[in-house]
């Protein structure tokens, strides 16, 4: 699942360890916001990433998670 928005870099494919959720490097804080969406710290990859809330709806079903 890739971010819908990344803070800390100029796109989504500037650093080799990607913005799916499988390829953060040391991911920290978590924290939901007003509209449910899901941003992560990727600590080692000084960025933040935004996972709107229909983007984790998506993976939770995917996988059987709900």
């Amino acid at each position: 699942m890739s971010a819908d928005l990344v803070i800390g870099q100029t796109d989504f494919t500037s650093f080799s360890t990607g913005t799916s959720a499988t390829k953060l490097k040391n991911p920290r804080n978590l924290a939901f916001d007003s509209s449910g969406d899901l941003w992560v710290l990727d600590n080692l990859n000084e960025r933040v990433l935004r996972f709107s809330l229909n983007l984790v709806l998506q993976f939770l079903i995917q996988f059987d998670l709900y």
